[in-house]
């Protein structure tokens, strides 16, 4: 019975000591957050407007840009430009249009006075994922007339092509339009 005893004692002082050596040999290490570094990159990172900080940069939402989210992406088109078109108006002969926004929703933008000869109603464009294109979608203008289109802006340069739909006479024309920021 003492070899027994002596047997089970070694046994158990063997199982205890194998346990006490897995867990203490366990280190907590510190956690990897970039492909080479052992810091957290989002940790001074402030994102504005509800962006989120992923691997040090901000991922701003939809209607916001810059290094913390802090630019609407609308602002760059907002202003009053000189516009020219060989469509309604002789192309040597300039017009004011501009482009406002009311901020509601956040990628929307109101395009005022363009092409005045053929329709002076405000027409309604939404801003795409590349944040210097813009989608014109499918509306009523004047009359018996839809129009659609699309632009983009480079600087101070905002060009706009846009295609009338006649829906009674079937028929549609389409323009394009130079803009200059004044």
């Amino acid at each position: 019975m003492k070899n027994q005893f002596k047997l089970v004692a070694v046994a158990t002082f063997i199982f205890v000591s194998m346990i006490a050596v897995v867990f203490s040999s366990c280190e907590k290490q510190d956690v990897n957050y970039g492909p080479t570094t052992f810091y957290k990159p989002c940790e001074d990172v402030f994102c504005l407007n509800g962006g989120i900080c992923h691997d040090g940069n901000c991922d701003c939402p939809v209607g916001f840009e810059g290094t913390k989210c802090e630019i609407r992406s609308v602002d760059k088109f907002i202003g009053t430009y000189e516009s020219f078109d060989a469509c309604y108006m002789n192309a040597q002969q300039s017009y004011t249009a501009t482009v406002q926004s009311d901020f509601t929703p956040i990628t929307e933008l109101t395009l005022k006075g363009l092409a005045p000869t053929f329709c002076s109603n405000d027409i309604t464009a939404q801003i795409v994922l590349h944040k210097t294109n813009f989608n014109i979608p499918f509306q009523k203008t004047c009359g018996n007339y839809y129009v659609s289109g699309e632009g983009n802006i480079n600087g101070d340069l905002l060009n706009v092509n846009l295609s009338f739909r006649d829906s009674l006479n079937h028929t549609s024309s389409n323009c394009n339009i130079t803009m200059n920021r004044q």
